[in-house]
């Protein structure tokens, strides 16, 4: 079998992984209800089919000719690392992995080689200098002797072109990651330097050993425009990113300069609010806004024997005040009405699944507000 092929479909078959890696974590999303946009989905499996179509016959099998390599290079460096870098397959992993593994791939993301690998200058050097070494050394002759260097030239080709789109295009958290105009500014120079490099190829017929003047020079043609194209969609995405994070920080500036609309006359009291609500009762504003006295609300005490507090008839043990003097499953005193002491008048209300409560402290969910309403009628 020959050794190139065995390689390609080596590295055909390994993209598997992440393939059904990314499938699972957007089911387990769906399945508990969170949303994952189909476009970054869409975009994940276009970057492994472009993988997979740059080392499978016939591009995998015929990168011996130097324009066959070229296309190789702008398959597997250039496009698919652009197509996995907005699919945000780190932000994926950090929502649907538990807390231990997304803590040990935060501490992996923070840590000093991560934070050094991704400054933009070594990004820079690390993307351009290897080019230039490998097309402008011997090192290309080297790759075509020995199938172990083929084979490292091409990893160091996919995971610096995957540093370089994460660095510039990455929809994935980083460390000291660069404004727009830095991350243009690093696209602007990488993109020059591409285009400087295959001019040099193309005037002085390198790399040596490529094959006949002709191949080599319409391969560095295809790299000079090739590499542009791919760098239009670079910046593109780029432009992209910085639209979408503008418009969300002027919704945010809109929410937080609108006026709280005031309570409606002779309004209830209002339960169910996020935390932050306002005030109980006549001073505190609407679901999930501050109250006018421009402050949080009185925060509730939870009944320390479940969620009632009621008497003998109730699910939520034994209780406390006039509720439990009357001991009937349906009696509470009128004038604890406004008190808020969370003594529901049936034995239905004082289950924890039907009003919401799985869990108890500062973070607990208050009840919803037709439960609230269904267990506490107006007067």
């Amino acid at each position: 079998m020959d050794p190139d092929a065995a390689v390609s479909d080596l590295f055909a078959a390994v993209l598997l992984v992440p393939a059904g890696a990314y499938g699972a974590g957007v089911v387990a999303l769906h399945r508990r209800g969170d949303h994952w946009p189909p476009a970054r989905a869409a975009a994940f499996a276009a970057g492994l089919v472009v993988l997979a179509v740059g080392f499978v016959p016939p591009v995998g099998t015929h990168d011996g000719d130097f324009r066959f390599h070229v296309l190789q290079h702008l398959l597997i460096a250039m496009v698919a690392p652009l197509l996995l870098a907005v699919s945000a397959p780190v932000t994926l992993a950090l929502r649907v992995t538990p807390r231990a593994v997304r803590t040990r791939l935060l501490r992996v993301l923070h840590s000093r080689a991560v934070t050094a690998l991704t400054r933009p200058a070594v990004v820079l050097v690390a993307e351009v200098g290897s080019l230039y070494a490998l097309y402008l050394t011997p090192l290309y002759a080297e790759t075509e002797a020995h199938l172990w260097v083929h084979v490292l030239v091409h990893l160091h080709m996919i995971l610096t072109g995957c540093l370089f789109s994460w660095a510039v295009a990455g929809r994935d958290p980083m460390p000291h990651r660069a404004s727009t105009r830095g991350r243009l500014l690093l696209l602007f120079l990488a993109a020059g330097s591409h285009d400087l490099l295959a001019k040099l190829m193309y005037a002085h017929d390198r790399p040596q050993g490529a094959g006949p003047v002709a191949d080599v020079q319409f391969g560095a043609q295809l790299m000079y425009y090739g590499g542009d194209a791919v760098e239009v969609a670079l910046a593109v995405a780029v432009l992209t990113s910085w639209y979408a994070h503008g418009g969300l920080e002027l919704r945010r500036a809109a929410r937080r300069a609108a006026p709280a609309p005031a309570p409606p006359p002779g309004s209830a009291l209002t339960v169910g609010g996020r935390r932050g609500h306002g005030a109980a009762g006549p001073v505190g504003g609407a679901r999930g806004q501050p109250g006018r006295a421009g402050r949080r609300g009185p925060r509730r005490r939870r009944p320390r024997g479940g969620c009632t507090g009621g008497g003998p008839g109730t699910t939520g043990g034994p209780g406390r005040g006039p509720a439990a003097a009357a001991g009937g499953p349906g009696h509470r005193d009128p004038a604890r009405r406004d008190r808020l002491d969370l003594t529901y008048p049936g034995a239905d209300c004082g289950d924890r699944r039907s009003v919401g409560w799985s869990s108890t402290g500062p973070n607990a969910p208050v009840p919803d507000r037709r439960e609230f309403a269904r267990c506490f009628p107006a007067a």
